[in-house]
Order: C-alpha cells, then structure tokens, then sequence
C-alpha cells in the first residue's frame, strides 16, 4: 500500500480468488481507519486471474468505503481481469470514465 495527497493505491499480485479475496477486502478496510484517506484505488496489474469471489470483494470493499465518503476505483485491469470486469459490470462503478475533451 502506497499513499499520496489522501489517495491510498493498493497494489494486489497474484489470483484473487476464493483463497486470497478476504484479502483484498481485509486492505481495503485499513483504509477506513488510516487518516487523511479520500480515495482508494485498487491496482490490478499484477492480477493474472479473478473470479466471482474477487469481483465480490472489490464491490463490498467499494459499498464500505464509499459509504464513508472514500472514492474507490480500479486502475491496471486488463485481459481476462478486465473482461471479469465487464461482463460483470463491475468496471462501470470501478473503473473512471474517461476524461472528455474541450
């Protein structure tokens, strides 16, 4: 875990899956408790594979922390963990939309 000017990035490595998913929800829940904490954003480049469980823990862990005014997000997602995401439309809740242009 890393923080900047209030933004708190947990790097998560490995599968998220049944076994390791109570993990990811676990960090998020220390960002409840650190101080100055206003944004989470959950870095899944280094995730090769996550399943129902994973998706699960990310929504809960994004439903605890926005409910006591943290922004949560998801950055590094790609192949199988994007397409995890978007079929589950987890990503329209996790993942920014993009900026618009002038």
């Amino acid at each position: 875990m890393a923080t900047r000017d209030g933004a708190l990035r947990i790097m998560v490595q490995g599968d998220v899956d049944l076994a390791t998913s109570h993990l990811l929800y676990e960090a998020a829940l220390q960002a409840l408790v650190l101080p100055n904490v206003t944004e989470v954003v959950f870095d899944l480049s280094g995730v090769p594979f996550l399943d129902a469980s994973g998706v699960a823990a990310l929504m809960h862990a994004y439903l605890e922390l926005a409910e006591q005014g943290r922004h949560v997000s998801v950055a590094g997602a790609a192949g199988m963990v994007a397409a995890v995401l978007h079929i589950t439309r987890a990503d329209h809740d996790l993942i920014p939309a993009p900026a618009s242009r002038p």
